[in-house]
């Protein structure tokens, strides 16, 4: 991959009472802040991707330039259309290299 930033995780089993759960398809969110909810502003859908295998991935095209912060959020979409509640968040960080002196 040259660029942006890859996600990927596992599909969603169970609900959270332990019952059993297959996911229609997932929702990546995409946000500056590290704290969101898909409905705030700024806040954009970087992918709607199919629930067809144990593992998912998807690639934000995002171009980081230094001190750029991102941070994601997923969901499933149940085959009934109900929508799960966000994921818990991550980040891509682009930090420049300053060269100095050797601590």
């Amino acid at each position: 991959m040259t660029g942006g930033v890859e996600l990927r995780w596992l599909a969603v089993t169970q609900d959270e009472g332990g019952g059993t759960v297959t996911a229609g398809a997932y929702q990546v969110w995409r946000s500056s802040a590290p704290y969101f909810r898909p409905w705030d502003a700024g806040v954009n859908l970087v992918a709607e991707t199919p629930a067809t295998t144990p593992t998912t991935t998807t690639v934000d095209s995002i171009a980081l330039t230094a001190g750029t912060r991102v941070f994601y959020g997923g969901r499933s979409v149940a085959q009934s259309g109900l929508l799960s509640a966000t994921s818990a968040h991550v980040g891509a960080f682009a930090y420049g290299l300053v060269k100095g002196a050797a601590q």
